[in-house]
């Protein structure tokens, strides 16, 4: 009579040699995705999966329409209008992919080229779009340090904001030191 383990073994043995090393891999795509996979070639192609040996090309695909989650941000690979780019560099690619972003200003907003400094109100935090400001070493838009302004929400935009200096850099838009905020969006 044959032990068990033998029958295991015997029985595991049987579906690993019948089974494929590695299933074929399918990519997932889902609608709003920030990209997609489809097949490539041989000489065009992100990423591959082998499956035992066969190997397979895939390609990423970035959906511009769908990086956005504000109304007022909108993205393309057309610089015609544009206020910015962004490179993005995909695996197995020797030149970046360039996508463009416009920016609408929200209906109520209002535009701001000042620095808050340690004085932020509910007026001059919500509805603002703080746009190009440089600072110092830290923060370029908002600097606080040390205050609560836990009952503050801030609802604005910041584009283009920088923070500059020789050593250290904190903060390209704020700057926030021993400090809390209310709600940011």
């Amino acid at each position: 009579m044959k032990s068990l383990s033998s029958v295991m073994v015997a029985l595991l043995s049987s579906t690993f040699l019948s089974a494929p090393a590695l299933a074929e891999w399918t990519p997932e795509n889902k609608d709003g995705s920030a990209y997609n996979i489809t097949a490539g070639t041989a000489s065009d192609y992100n990423f591959t999966t082998t499956d035992g040996a066969t190997t397979s090309y895939w390609k990423i695909n970035l959906n511009a329409d769908n990086f956005s989650t504000q109304d007022s941000i909108s993205w393309s690979t057309e610089s015609a209008g544009s206020t910015g780019s962004v490179e993005v560099q995909l695996p197995n690619s020797d030149t970046p992919t360039t996508l463009y972003y416009t920016y609408t200003m929200p209906t109520g907003y209002t535009e701001t080229n000042t620095r808050l400094n340690n004085n932020l109100t509910s007026d001059n935090v919500n509805s603002k779009i703080f746009k190009n400001i440089g600072g110092s070493t830290q923060g370029g838009a908002v600097y606080v340090s040390g205050k609560d302004y836990g009952d503050i929400d801030m609802t604005s935009d910041f584009i283009g904001n920088y923070a500059s200096g020789d050593n250290y850099i904190y903060g390209g838009a704020i700057y926030a030191d021993d400090s809390t905020f209310g709600n940011m969006t």
